[in-house]
């Protein structure tokens, strides 16, 4: 059996970012390949995306009670047993990375609770054989 499993690359939009994409579209693509490598990209990183800071806090105190999440550090895994589908969050400083095979799943959720400011920056598809 194979199951598409997509990764969502998820940065939270500074207000002023959000009309520069809108005008620049083509900025996209170098912003997202910015790394906090140095102090320089740290700063610009700072100025375009909001900070994640509590961020796997408050997605652990969403799912806590599930007896199929659990949580390592920053990475958060929801394994269903019935649906044999497992989803992965994984937050960075100023990125989070999300593993599933739907769009919808609570993760997104989550994040939507916390701020509408969540953009869906980077889309990829892989297939996995079960």
């Amino acid at each position: 059996m194979v199951i598409e499993m997509n990764t969502y690359k998820i940065y939270k939009l500074n207000p002023n970012v959000v009309g520069l994409l809108e005008q620049y579209p083509e900025v996209k693509n170098q912003i997202i390949n910015i790394e906090p490598k140095n102090v320089f990209f740290t700063k610009q990183m700072e100025c375009l995306f909001g900070n994640n800071e509590g961020v796997s806090d408050f997605i652990e105190y969403k799912l806590k009670d599930r007896y199929d999440y659990h949580r390592d550090k920053n990475k958060h895994v929801i394994d269903n047993q019935l649906t044999k589908e497992e989803m992965i969050c994984v937050i960075h400083d100023y990125y989070i990375i999300i593993e599933a095979n739907k769009k919808t799943n609570i993760f997104l959720d989550i994040l939507y609770q916390i701020s509408k400011s969540y953009v869906i920056m980077v889309e990829q598809s892989k297939n996995l054989e079960v």
